[in-house]
């Protein structure tokens, strides 16, 4: 307008116009022009501004119309100014109290507080004076976890408890987006004081596809949010959301971790207590133990002083026993009847039968005391020598032998020579009424890194209900007039083998012969 001035322009037509209005100011220019050639007349009009009156003539008119409409223009973007900036001081004070809420869940750690730190940022937000969260359950009930502000007519008991309008569309699967409820059901049923407020917005809690709750921000105004807002707040609920699953998941684990903390340490308490009662057990068995091998070992050891004294002892009374018998045959002879004679015979047997068992008790009580020497023993050589030993046994028998290769072993040769001799021994003794007698030597497999080895025979064998008895001192399955011997062997073999760290045991079967099991070492190559 001003450049138009410049050049030369005296009016202006104003857009939009008319076409009656056009041809009015059509006329009146021409007309103004025919005036200002003739500069006989000015037209113009009188006004009185300020107390003092002024003629404006069709120049100053334009210029006033120009100014009156620059004016209004002036006022009308003033206005909208003002408020697009009310607007925009409105949208700012509720993003930043937006942003407040979203960076107070990130200090929370429990459910409640994340909904007790996001209710009280809420209340920052423009018309927002109360407000309270609830959070679904599994089993479809809702728990109050936070409230801030709320008017006395709520705080009565129950008034925040059950169902209304905006949990029903939350279970509904309706709420799902902020809605601005326009009445609200507990404000309008409660009994008291509500202050004024009756409106407020729903905000759904929600982290996938999963609704958690529902937040309600009260206040006096009908619709407390703009769509933007709205937008905004669903955001913020989606935050909101998950800070309660990771809170949710946090208490569970810390739940979980306390529980089995408590059971770690009731089972430390309980194992530690145990572990003293053990201690204390071991200690006393410990001690019984060595009490106990003590008395032993001293009764084991008088034990053999009294049967290798004994055994000595009786050797003398033994000698003069034989020396009476053989001096009284000798001056009696031709003088004694036969039944004389048989009662000198059965006293000449019973003495050597008593030597022979003082010899074995003799030879137990040394296998029990006398040092071991271990070497490798070839087992198999050891048997064959030991089958030679029983020459005279075996002269006359028919005695099918079958010796497999046997391991070598680590022990005391002279001890193992001596197991050996009785084992075989007993083959041969127990298989006399056979023709042919089968006896048999072998390994049969390991155990705890240690050669099984048997010897079998097809002799008289025995009863297994009395197999217990087979290797304890003077035990005998056989009377003395069927098979000799005194009872000692088989004990002998127990306390060699078991001085080489291994076990021997038995299996038969009367009438159908007889298997005797025994393990040692092996020699580590």
């Amino acid at each position: 307008m001003i450049r138009g001035l410049e050049c030369g322009a005296d009016n202006f037509i104003r857009k939009p116009y008319e076409g009656r209005y056009l041809l009015t100011r059509i006329e009146q220019l021409l007309m103004n022009l025919e005036l200002r050639k003739n500069q006989k007349m000015q037209m113009g009009v009188e006004i009185e501004l300020g107390g003092r009156k002024h003629f404006i003539t069709a120049e100053r008119q334009q210029i006033l119309d120009l100014l009156i409409s620059t004016y209004e223009q002036a006022v009308a973007i003033n206005s909208e100014l003002t408020l697009r900036g009310t607007e925009l001081a409105h949208s700012n004070m509720s993003l930043a109290a937006m942003f407040r809420i979203a960076d107070g869940l990130n200090k929370a750690t429990t459910q409640r507080t994340v909904c007790e730190n996001a209710l009280e940022r809420a209340l920052d937000l423009p018309g927002v004076r109360a407000g309270w969260i609830s959070v679904l359950e599994e089993g479809g009930n809702f728990v109050l976890l936070a409230s801030r502000n709320v008017p006395p007519a709520l705080m009565q008991p129950g008034a925040l408890e059950g169902p209304c309008l905006c949990r029903r569309k939350l279970l509904a699967g309706e709420l799902d987006s902020m809605t601005n409820i326009l009445e609200c059901e507990r404000l309008q049923q409660a009994r008291g004081d509500t202050q004024g407020l009756r409106f407020h917005a729903s905000v759904p809690i929600w982290v996938g596809e999963q609704a958690l709750g529902v937040m309600n921000l009260v206040g006096s105004e009908r619709g407390l949010f703009s769509e933007e807002d709205a937008r905004n707040l669903y955001a913020v609920g989606n935050q909101l959301g998950v800070a309660l699953a990771r809170a949710r998941l946090t208490e569970r684990l810390e739940r979980l971790v306390e529980e089995r903390t408590a059971k770690l340490a009731k089972e430390v308490i309980e194992r530690t207590k145990a572990e003293e009662e053990v201690r204390a057990l071991n200690e006393g068995l410990e001690m019984k133990v060595a009490e106990r091998t003590a008395a032993l070992q001293s009764i084991n050891r008088e034990l053999e002083s009294f049967s290798y004294s004994v055994s000595h002892d009786l050797r003398a009374p033994l000698r003069h026993i034989e020396g009476y018998v053989a001096m009284l045959i000798e001056d009696a002879e031709g003088k004694l009847s036969a039944e004389a004679q048989r009662y000198l015979k059965v006293i000449v047997e019973a003495s050597r039968h008593m030597s022979e068992l003082i010899d074995d008790l003799l030879a137990f009580s040394r296998m029990g005391r006398a040092e071991m020497r271990e070497t490798r023993v070839e087992l198999h050589a050891l048997a064959q020598e030991a089958i030679r030993d029983l020459e005279m046994a075996t002269r006359g028998r028919n005695i099918g032998w079958t010796i497999a290769p046997l391991p070598t072993v680590t022990g005391d040769r002279a001890m193992l020579k001596q197991a050996l001799a009785n084992l075989l021994g007993n083959a041969v003794k127990y298989t006399r009424p056979r023709d042919p007698a089968q006896i048999e030597m072998g390994c049969a497999g390991e155990e705890d890194g240690r050669a099984i080895l048997f010897v079998r025979d097809n002799g008289v064998g025995f009863d297994m209900q009395y197999a217990d008895k087979l290797f304890g001192v003077f035990q005998r399955l056989h009377r003395a007039d069927e098979f000799e011997g005194t009872g000692i062997g088989l004990a002998s073999v127990r306390r060699i083998i078991a001085r080489h760290g291994g076990r021997v045991w038995a299996e038969g079967e009367a009438g159908r012969g007889a298997t005797f099991y025994f393990s040692l070492p092996k020699t580590r190559r």
